[in-house]
């Protein structure tokens, strides 16, 4: 018999204390209860290191938090407080070198590892909670182990030899098709490390949960409908849609619940639009604008209460200067009402909207908006007559202007100038515009973003600029896609306040 073995002794675990010589001094009580549930399930699969002190006590030099976790059962009464716990007892010089040699030279258990011996756990019978409970973890910890040892064969072999990352062999756990799992791994280049990768050619002709249609509809209501979600064992945020035609018809139903309120108002049709284009191209590049009524004297005295209460507060708050003051929602709410009751004014001509409509559409936020004042082209021409009758009538000339005379073109020389002087004109103020742009650089990027904006957000034309733009569909990084969707979130619905928001000097400040 070695000396080693006489010096094991079983002592009681209320004269065990901690020791202040323990090398280990962070993270003494990480996965208590993990480490306490498996003493508790096999026992103290490894001796304590104690050295005798004052009276009958023994300090723990290595093995702290197993001491930790026998205490925490025998206050769980799972174990008596005086449990008899086998010790190595050692001098004071060898339970450093003891403690320091245990926690240098300890090496973590393998992820593939643990992964197979809870698949073989669950082979012999155990259950997933068995495990959990057994092991101290969680049932969701399980589940993971469980789903990358599911994985096929050949990328638990490309992990081990080290050819597929951790986090890209969970990515694989999206899907439990082998021959899936396999045809991405061929298609992708050694070594697969990027989970996002992964997770995008697995997951191409599904809608990630966060998509403007599944935010709109709401996951509850498209469950209840029968489709089907699929989840991210080790992503929260990995949520995919595994139907996303029933999700675009369930979006396309909501929507159309909207319509007849709008026909109520006397628009003369409402179409619905899923596409991240505003209007399609039937639709004429004009677009009738509301007009704007005197306000009421009880209007007129709200408004200027509340723009005196927001001139105070900014006031206030310029003073203060203070980041997160609470009286910045306060402000917040101010401006919505003035917002609000300045919009109560607008009105829509009865007989003009009677020949236009309203296109609602959903924006990247998942939200329902209302484009108003579509013209249809097979329109254009009826609302230019009705314009003309409407100014015919303001003037007191009430005669009614026929079809062949509204549609003759009018005369060039309208304004009394000669052709050639209109062209030298126009001409002298296009130079002008041009070399002003040439030299105020903002302004010009300013001007090419509000082209770019009204070309592939509202399909039209800024006036006065030629700029072919188009949306290329290009699977992005999720990164730009969230940066892209973030900026146009920001874009006005209403196309003629697209420039001076591009041209905002506290929008060029942000870029």
């Amino acid at each position: 018999m070695t000396a080693q073995a006489h010096s094991i002794q079983l002592i009681a675990l209320n004269k065990l204390v901690a020791s202040p010589r323990n090398v280990r001094k962070q993270d003494r009580k990480a996965d208590l209860d993990a480490l306490a549930a498996s003493i508790a399930a096999h026992g103290l699969l490894q001796n304590l290191c104690v050295v005798p002190t004052e009276g009958d006590k023994y300090e723990v030099d290595a093995g702290g938090r197993r001491l930790a976790a026998l205490k925490q059962l025998a206050k769980q009464r799972v174990i008596a407080k005086d449990h008899l716990i086998p010790c190595h007892v050692v001098t004071t010089e060898q339970g450093i070198e003891v403690s320091l040699a245990e926690n240098v030279q300890r090496v973590a258990m393998d992820a593939m590892d643990e992964v197979d011996a809870y698949a073989a756990l669950v082979a012999e019978g155990a259950t997933a909670d068995d495990v959990a409970r057994r092991f101290g973890v969680t049932r969701r910890h399980v589940d993971q182990r469980l789903a990358l040892a599911g994985l096929s064969p050949r990328i638990k072999a490309a992990w081990k030899r080290g050819d597929v990352s951790l986090e890209a062999a969970r990515a694989f756990c999206l899907v439990e098709s082998h021959a899936q799992q396999e045809a991405v791994f061929k298609s992708m280049s050694r070594p697969v490390t990027h989970a996002g990768s992964v997770r995008a050619r697995l997951m191409e002709g599904r809608m990630r949960a966060s998509d403007r249609l599944a935010a709109f509809v709401g996951l509850e209501a498209y469950e209840q409908a029968g489709g089907a979600v699929l989840r991210d064992l080790f992503d929260a945020e990995a949520v995919y849609v595994e139907n996303p035609a029933l999700m675009a018809e369930l979006a396309e139903q909501k929507l159309a619940g909207e319509r007849d309120s709008w026909i109520a108002q006397g628009w003369g049709w409402v179409e619905t639009s899923l596409g991240q284009g505003r209007t399609d191209s039937s639709h004429a590049v004009m677009r009738l604008q509301p007009e704007w009524r005197d306000y009421t004297d009880e209007e007129e005295a709200e408004l200027t209460r509340l723009r005196d209460e927001l001139d105070a507060l900014d006031a206030a708050l310029d003073e203060d200067s203070i980041e997160d003051d609470p009286r910045w929602d306060a402000r917040d709410t101010l401006a919505a009402a003035i917002e609000t009751l300045r919009q109560s004014a607008r009105v829509w001509n009865k007989d003009l909207i009677a020949h236009a409509g309203v296109v609602i559409a959903i924006n990247h936020d998942g939200e329902a908006y209302a484009t108003l004042g579509v013209v249809r082209q097979s329109d254009e021409k009826t609302i230019k007559d009705i314009r003309k009758r409407l100014e015919r009538a303001e003037t007191g000339d009430d005669a009614v202007v026929d079809d062949e005379a509204v549609a003759s073109p009018e005369p060039e020389t309208a304004c009394g100038l000669p052709k050639s002087v209109i062209r030298d004109l126009s001409l002298a103020r296009t130079r002008a515009i041009r070399l002003l742009l040439a030299r105020d650089r903002e302004t010009a990027l300013a001007v090419t973003v509000a082209a770019m904006i009204m070309r592939t957000v509202f399909r039209s034309e800024l006036s006065g600029v030629g700029l072919s733009a188009s949306a290329a569909h290009v699977e992005d990084l999720e990164a730009l896609v969230e940066t892209r969707n973030a900026i146009l979130a920001q874009v006005p619905d209403d196309e003629d306040e697209v420039l001076d928001w591009c041209n905002r000097s506290d929008r060029r400040k942000q870029r």
